[in-house]
């Protein structure tokens, strides 16, 4: 079976208690913005340039918040590594209300959801659900894993 492992560079954008997500517009689940880390690319240059690309905002990439790895098995297996980092929107007002974001690529959506209500959509991996029911955590970074291997058993 083939196999690969994906880093993955993720924004946390929270507004008034509001989280930006991201909708894979076919299967209908959740995830927080971002995307792969290219080859000699550093995590927060990746973050950049995908929030760019996918809703044609600036963003500023600030302390890491969260990492996480998840194993997955369909067709092939699937290690993904995901760092997770606060962002801020560069030249956004101090609105109450959360901006309205349009994506700039079809198969994909953005929506901001209140922290309250994480637990009750599919948002993926679990494990940045898990972590963000949960937010503010007391620690500035944490790091969970969703992998067991048969020395952790």
């Amino acid at each position: 079976m083939k196999s690969s492992i994906e880093f993955i560079a993720r924004a946390l954008l929270i507004h008034d208690a509001q989280v930006l997500l991201c909708q894979n517009v076919r299967h209908k689940y959740y995830f927080l913005p971002g995307g792969h880390i290219e080859f000699s690319e550093s995590a927060t240059a990746a973050l950049t340039r995908e929030m760019a690309e996918e809703l044609g905002v600036r963003v500023l990439v600030g302390a890491l918040a969260f990492a996480s790895e998840e194993l997955y098995s369909s067709d092939r297996l699937h290690h993904e590594l995901n760092l997770v980092f606060h962002v801020a929107l560069v030249s956004r007002s101090k609105a109450a209300k959360p901006p309205k974001l349009k994506s700039k690529e079809p198969k994909i959506a953005f929506e901001w959801f209140s922290l309250s209500q994480i637990q009750t959509i599919d948002l993926r991996p679990s494990t940045i659900r898990s972590w963000l029911s949960l937010y503010p955590p007391e620690l500035s970074a944490q790091w969970q894993s969703g992998i067991v291997t048969s020395t952790e058993k």
